[in-house]
């Protein structure tokens, strides 16, 4: 689960949602996996009921491009991020996404059935 940064319990296993963000650009970025389309995260099972809170990125190459093109230092300070949301226009990712929703759906984060 990921959680608001505002307020989270230092002791808890949530994840923060800095934490996250901060997880998908090691995953994308230069150390991370070079194979990595997609990075699902959250709840995708029973048709979409956790929609809002779910995640599904991918690498952003355009980010990646201009760190190559920049000839400017980049600050210690300030984060290039290596991902983005999939967008419905994602035709390879959305087909990708499609053809493991069984996957993903089988892993929900709460009990949906009782004894």
């Amino acid at each position: 689960m990921v959680a608001d940064d505002l307020g989270a319990d230092p002791d808890s296993d949530v994840m923060t949602l800095a934490e996250f963000r901060e997880f998908a650009n090691w995953a994308f970025g230069p150390n991370g996996l070079p194979t990595l389309k997609l990075l699902a995260f959250g709840d995708f099972s029973y048709k979409g009921r956790f929609d809002d809170h779910n995640k599904l990125l991918c690498r952003h190459i355009q980010s990646i491009r201009d760190l190559e093109n920049d000839t400017s230092q980049q600050g210690e300070d300030e984060l290039i991020l290596r991902f983005r949301p999939v967008r419905g226009n994602d035709r390879e990712l959305c087909d990708l996404i499609d053809r493991n929703a069984e996957f993903l759906e089988a892993c929900p984060t709460e009990v949906i059935m009782s004894d």
